[in-house]
């Protein structure tokens, strides 16, 4: 592998800004270089949907090994701001940010990872199975490539300097289980029922007295992986073939992945390395790039070779 050529291209995709909604430079470059590498390159209705100036980006690579499941792979084009003018500063293998925006690491570092693999398995000449490629928009929104859904947010009155005649709160509830999540969100829902039960008011011989009228709707399914899953069999068994350390472990943050889990598919995420992520601080070691797409690789080949741990 050359680790010039992960650097580089991490150094090109991270100069395009793509800010959520604003993804059309990078899909156009993204675009070129899969259909560069042979790939079909389809761009869906996504943008349309929710507003941005491309939609998801799909491209197809036909296998090479017979009789194979495909293998999806999937990485999200967007990045959260202040990124209208991206400088990376190179220091060794570790690229950074100069201070006034954040990198995009978060998830170009995973789109380099992805596309370095795709090379690889060409250029080593390794047997697999059909290989889409999911790149989607607006991952930072909330998922609005994937599936729309909406950040919290505090709205309420016709102006600010009178007391509003209602209020609208939109709020969220995360939690790594079912059962801890509707407890939470019971709560959140009996705080409000309080608070309102506190207040009237009485206008004209009429008392009014706040009430609550609440709507609880899941935007997305929980992303619950057991180790003994095949997808993390599987990982598990290449980062053993490479001696490369392991471990899985539950996070509180939504990805693409919960989507596609609560669609069926056996999915779940793969850190890349990516450090100090959302802010202007944010970075990421080249190594750690070149570490997952070895990973991915050799993910890819077990998969086709059928190959999982116990």
């Amino acid at each position: 592998m050359s680790k010039d050529r992960v650097r580089d291209e991490f150094l090109e995709l991270a100069r395009i800004s793509s800010v959520s909604k604003r993804e059309g430079n990078v899909a156009k470059r993204l675009t070129a270089i899969l259909e560069g590498m042979g790939a079909s390159v389809q761009v869906d209705d996504a943008g349309d949907k929710v507003g941005s100036d491309t939609g998801n980006l799909v491209a197809h690579f036909p296998g090479t090994a017979p009789d194979v499941a495909p293998f999806l792979l999937c990485g999200h084009m967007d990045t959260v701001p202040p990124a209208d003018h991206v400088r990376p500063v190179v220091d060794g293998d570790v690229i950074r940010t100069d201070g006034t925006s954040v990198l995009g690491g978060d998830d170009k570092s995973g789109i380099v990872s992805i596309l370095e693999m795709i090379r690889l398995l060409s250029e080593r000449r390794i047997a697999h199975g059909p290989i889409d490629v999911l790149f989607t928009i607006c991952e930072e929104l909330g998922l609005l490539g994937a599936k729309h859904f909406d950040v919290g947010r505090l709205q309420g009155g016709l102006a600010s300097n009178i007391i509003p005649n209602r209020v609208v709160v939109r709020g969220e509830t995360r939690s790594l289980t079912l059962e801890a999540l509707e407890r939470q969100t019971r709560h959140m829902l009996e705080c409000f029922e309080t608070a309102a039960s506190r207040h009237s008011v009485t206008v004209a011989g009429t008392t009014h007295v706040a009430r609550v009228e609440a709507r609880v709707e899941r935007d997305y399914e929980p992303l619950a992986v057991a180790d003994d899953t095949r997808i993390v069999r599987l990982v598990r068994g290449a980062a053993g073939r490479l001696t490369t350390s392991f471990r899985t472990r539950a996070t509180g943050a939504a990805s693409d992945a919960n989507v596609f889990g609560g669609r069926g598919l056996e999915v779940a995420n793969l850190g890349c390395g990516m450090r100090q992520i959302h802010t202007v601080n944010e970075w990421v070691d080249v190594n750690d790039i070149v570490a997952t797409t070895e990973l991915l690789v050799e993910t890819v080949r077990l998969h086709a070779a059928g190959t999982y741990t116990a």
